[in-house]
């Protein structure tokens, strides 16, 4: 004969491994769930630099620009999405650093009402300063999101880019 505690640790074990299992399916078929998304369309208004004084004390360049974003990311929601994480990255290349990667916007939009996106005139949220000269550089902007599951990996892709855009020379000094 078995005692209740027994009985209740036997219950609970089952109730454990079958929570698990269920969790593991979950994730497993989430992986061979397709997300075929439409290419976002991004594109630049304006691109204005400006020189500044950096923390050391050098002379910076500080970019801002202004850009529109179109983008239906519906399809990447199903029943095991969470949230997804958006960031719009500017990407150049500098003679001393050929790999340059500058988050300008981001978003978190956790319910699919939500995945349409249709802005115009977003400003960058956070800064973008070089410490090298950026005159003459090519720039390019992607849409980039992650995929938050309930369970399982973290996805990640690109849903648009623009093509190159030439940073133009400094307007005026900032103190």
């Amino acid at each position: 004969m078995h005692s209740l505690t027994q009985r209740l640790n036997g219950v609970s074990a089952q109730g454990t491994t079958f929570g698990l299992l269920l969790l593991l399916a979950i994730a497993i078929s989430s992986l061979f769930m397709p997300a075929n998304v439409e290419p976002a369309r991004l594109s630049v208004g304006n691109v204005n630099v400006m020189v500044g004084r950096g923390q050391q004390g050098k002379a910076q360049d500080f970019l801002f620009t202004k850009f529109d974003l179109k983008a239906d990311l519906t399809p990447l929601f199903n029943y095991n999405t969470k949230q997804l994480m958006l960031q719009v990255v500017a990407e150049f290349q500098t003679e001393k650093y050929p790999e340059n990667a500058v988050v300008l916007w981001d978003r978190i939009v956790r319910r699919k009402n939500n995945a349409k996106i249709n802005m115009e005139g977003i400003r960058n949220k956070y800064a973008f300063k070089s410490l090298e000269r950026l005159t003459g550089t090519n720039m390019t902007l992607a849409l980039q999101y992650h995929v938050m599951p309930h369970v399982g990996l973290l996805k990640s892709g690109e849903a648009g880019r623009t093509p190159n855009i030439t940073i133009p020379p400094p307007q005026q000094q900032v103190h």
